[in-house]
C-alpha cells in the first residue's frame, strides 16, 4: 500500500459529521470535507447530496484529505482536489508580470493530474515583487505544532469561512497568492458511477485561482517549507449542473488588490457564467495514479 493512503478499517456503526479520522500518519477533519453520513458494517454509507459514492464491503481510505477506495485507488474529491497545469514561462511572466528574470530558473513541465500534497506553482508578491514560486498545496500554518502530515485537509479554503477559520485567517490577512492553472476536474454521480468533468476557460485562457500561503518550519528537520491553499467558492449556474463549488477565479485586473490585500472578500465570487466550458473525460483521471504527465486525461469522452 502507498504510503500516503491510510487504511480506516470499517468495523462498528460510527457516526461521522465533525468527527476526525486519525491514522498516526495522517488526520482527515471530516467535517472539513463537509461529509455527512456513517459507517455500518463494511459499509460506509453516504447520502446522495453529499456527492459521494456508496462505498460497500470495502475498506476506506483517505488520500490527500480525500475519501478514495481500495479497488483502483478511485479518488473523488469534495471539492475542487485535482487540475492542470500546461503553461509556458513566457506565459506566465507575461500574464503575472513577474519581476523576476525572464529566463525561467527551472523546467515547467505540464501536469495533467494535479493532485493535493504535491508540489505546485504559485505566484507572490514580496516588497513590491512578483515571484513564481514552488509550493505544496496543502495549506501548513506557519503556528502548526505537529507534521506537515498530520494537518486536516487544508488543500481548499472556504470563501464563506476562510478569513474565520484558525487555519486560513492568519494568511488571508497578509500572504495571499495566485494559482496558475489550465483547468480543473470535477465528479458528477451518474447510475454507471463518478464521471470526471473538465472545466477550463472558453476561450483557452488560463485560469488564475485565488490562492493563500504561508511558510512554516519542519518541526524534525528545521527547514522551511512554503505551502498554499485554494479558495473555493458556491458554483454559478453553469457549474452547478455538475458540481455545487467551484474554484475563486480572478481576473488580471484583480490580481493587485488581492495580493496587497486592498481587496477581499468581495473578490471571492463565482466566475461568470459563460466564463468556462467542460466536457467529460475518462474515468482513468478517477485515480490519483492516473500519470502527470499523460495528456490523453483531459481528451474529451463520451461519457
Amino acid at each position: 500500500m502507498p504510503r500516503n493512503l491510510c487504511r480506516k478499517r470499517v468495523d462498528q456503526y460510527s457516526p461521522l459529521p465533525s468527527a476526525t479520522i486519525n491514522h498516526g500518519d495522517f488526520a482527515a477533519e471530516v467535517s472539513h470535507l463537509q461529509i455527512t453520513g456513517c459507517v455500518q458494517g463494511d459499509f460506509f454509507v453516504i447520502p446522495e447530496r453529499s456527492r459521494y459514492a456508496v462505498y460497500e464491503n470495502i475498506e476506506a481510505f483517505v488520500h490527500g484529505g480525500c475519501l478514495c477506495d481500495s479497488r483502483g485507488g478511485a479518488y473523488i474529491p469534495a471539492m475542487c482536489g485535482r487540475f492542470t497545469y500546461r503553461l509556458t514561462w513566457r506565459e506566465i511572466y507575461d500574464l503575472y508580470r513577474l519581476t523576476m528574470p525572464e529566463l525561467p530558473g527551472r523546467n515547467l513541465q505540464a501536469r495533467y493530474n494535479i493532485c493535493p500534497t504535491t508540489t505546485i506553482e504559485a505566484v507572490i508578491q514580496r516588497d513590491a515583487k512578483r515571484e513564481l514560486v514552488p509550493m505544496r498545496w496543502g495549506l501548513v500554518p506557519s503556528w502548526w505544532k505537529k507534521k506537515a502530515k498530520e494537518t486536516p485537509a487544508t488543500f481548499n479554503a472556504r470563501a464563506e469561512t476562510v478569513a474565520d477559520k484558525p487555519m486560513f485567517r492568519s494568511a488571508f490577512k497578509r500572504t495571499r497568492c495566485l494559482i496558475p492553472a489550465s483547468g480543473y476536474y470535477e465528479w458528477h454521480t451518474t447510475p454507471s458511477g463518478k464521471q470526471p468533468f473538465y472545466f477550463t476557460a472558453r476561450d483557452g485562457s488560463p485560469l488564475t485561482i485565488a490562492g493563500l500561503w504561508d511558510e512554516w518550519k519542519d518541526i524534525e528537520s528545521g527547514e522551511p517549507l512554503k505551502s498554499c491553499t485554494m479558495i473555493i467558492t458556491s458554483a454559478n449556474d453553469f457549474v452547478s449542473k455538475l458540481h455545487d463549488r467551484m474554484p475563486v477565479i480572478l481576473q488580471p485586473k484583480d490580481f493587485e488588490p488581492w495580493l496587497t490585500g486592498k481587496a477581499g472578500a468581495e473578490l471571492l465570487t463565482p466566475a461568470a457564467n459563460d466564463y468556462l466550458q467542460t466536457w467529460p473525460v475518462s474515468r482513468k483521471v478517477n485515480s490519483s495514479r492516473a500519470p502527470d504527465d499523460d495528456p490523453t486525461l483531459i481528451d474529451p469522452f463520451a461519457a
